[in-house]
């Protein structure tokens, strides 16, 4: 599942209205929507940012690829770590 991992770097959560994640995702409105609310730095402006449901996303990627940073703020993961007896034989 993808997980905003760079919250300070995240150009949306900076307040610039960036969105690229939310706007390639093929499950658009439910893996990730965008949530907003004011921006208390300056008091009149609102910040947009990503939130990523777990139970919607499928892990395919394509936020992550288009994230115009050079070290991606969203990434997936996997749902859980492997453990040892994950495979048996």
């Amino acid at each position: 599942t993808a997980v905003i991992t760079e919250r300070e770097e995240c150009l949306s959560i900076k307040g610039l209205r960036c969105e690229v994640c939310y706007r390639t995702c093929p499950v658009i409105d439910k893996a990730i929507t965008v949530e907003n609310y004011l921006n208390v730095k300056t008091g009149r402006h609102t910040i947009f940012e990503p939130v990523v449901h777990k139970k919607d996303c499928t892990g395919c990627g394509i936020c992550e690829k288009a994230c115009v940073l050079d070290s991606p703020a969203i990434v997936v993961q996997p749902l859980q770590p492997p453990t040892e007896s994950w495979y048996e034989g």
